[in-house]
């Protein structure tokens, strides 16, 4: 699977609730829970958030080596996904995108979509999960770049 990457777009302001990003589950926030299981897929990982906020998310670079951190395209989660993969990870021809609002992402079930996506030459699929907070989508390099425009 050398040849995906694991976008997780995340910002503070969301609209559903402030600074959910850094809600405390189990003594740890949703964003690490979130980075944590996206790691397990055993691809590499992009944190992607507007640019004003970078500063702030800078220190989990330093709580999961090898994260990459991508700052822009502050209003377009789509945008800033397809910038982040083509800057940090331009032979990535998979994507899997998630966000902070999925901090119960199942590894295994992510690594069956991304094959599954791979070996059927999906565009796009999405696994909303089996529990509520557990969805991802992969999407196709191709499809992503197409969408962004």
């Amino acid at each position: 699977m050398n040849d995906s990457v694991a976008v997780l777009c995340t910002r503070l302001q969301s609209s559903r609730l402030t600074e959910k990003a850094f809600r405390l589950l189990g003594g740890r926030t949703t964003l690490w829970h979130c980075l944590n299981r996206l790691f397990k897929i055993g691809i590499p990982v992009v944190l992607a958030c507007p640019p004003i906020e970078e500063q702030v998310f800078k220190p989990f670079l330093g709580l999961f080596p090898g994260l990459k951190l991508f700052a822009g395209y502050p209003g377009s989660p789509l945008h800033r996904t397809a910038a982040a993969v083509k800057e940090l990870a331009p032979e990535a021809k998979h994507v899997i995108r998630s966000t902070h609002d999925d901090p119960l992402i199942d590894p295994e079930l992510a690594k069956e979509a991304l094959s599954n996506s791979r070996f059927r030459g999906l565009g796009y699929g999405v696994v909303k999960g089996l529990v509520e907070g557990g969805g991802i989508e992969v999407i196709a390099r191709e499809n992503l770049d197409w969408a962004a425009g």
